[in-house]
């Protein structure tokens, strides 16, 4: 199976491999994640990932991910998180300064500053449209579709209800698979569920995972 670009590549891989979470949500972690960790790596000589950083503060989910980061590479260590940290409190603090000045219905932000939001959510938004509309090209290859139809990873509800946005000639294909996907996850539950009866004598196996599978799959239904 050979790719014609990079994302055709990357998708490849995805599907080939053996993990059941969504690949859209791996490749869109492993793209914040990477991006991250590049800027802490270096962030006395980055100026310009500080002042993205600083510019838009961070989300609640991307300062988790900061932290997980910051600890998982013993090579950036407090310091990095230290200087990077103190310098988005110094301009909140700003900015909660000018916004007591301010009415309540105007935008928090610094005085003279354009403030875009969280940078990492930037990353994580624009890695993701790239890579449905890969899923969406390259599920019409037939090699690629059967490697999906094998594989064990499901593409979570969001994602799904993203590629399903633009119908294409594989679309009733991508709803049978992830109906059988998913219906097939629901039994293991079932069967999860059925084994903990105090009846039961048989012992959980793989099932035991299921409902972490689950929660990696199921999305948000209002949003849709």
């Amino acid at each position: 199976m050979k790719a014609t670009d990079v994302v055709e590549s990357e998708i490849i891989t995805l599907v080939k491999q053996s993990e059941e979470r969504c690949p859209i949500c791996r490749v869109v972690d492993k793209a914040v994640s990477g991006w991250l960790d590049g800027a802490l790596s270096d962030l006395l000589h980055n100026e310009e990932a500080r002042a993205k950083l600083n510019n838009g503060g961070l989300c609640r989910k991307h300062s988790e991910v900061f932290v997980e980061v910051v600890k998982s590479n013993s090579s950036i260590g407090p310091l990095s998180a230290s200087i990077m940290l103190s310098e988005i409190l110094r301009n909140q603090l700003i900015a909660i300064k000018a916004k007591e000045k301010r009415s309540r219905l105007e935008r928090l932000r610094a005085p003279g500053k354009k403030t875009e939001g969280c940078y990492l959510c930037r990353i994580a938004l624009e890695t993701e449209y790239r890579f449905v509309n890969g899923f969406r090209v390259f599920f019409s290859r037939p090699e690629v579709k059967h490697s999906y139809e094998r594989s064990e990873t499901i593409i979570c509800f969001d994602h799904t209800t993203q590629l399903l946005e633009r119908p294409t000639d594989v679309s009733e294909w991508f709803v049978s698979v992830q109906r059988s996907k998913i219906s097939a996850l629901l039994d293991e539950m079932d069967l999860l569920i059925n084994k903990h009866d105090y009846r039961s004598k048989e012992s959980i196996g793989k099932e035991s995972s299921s409902w972490v599978r689950a929660i990696q799959t199921i999305g948000e239904l209002s949003r849709h």
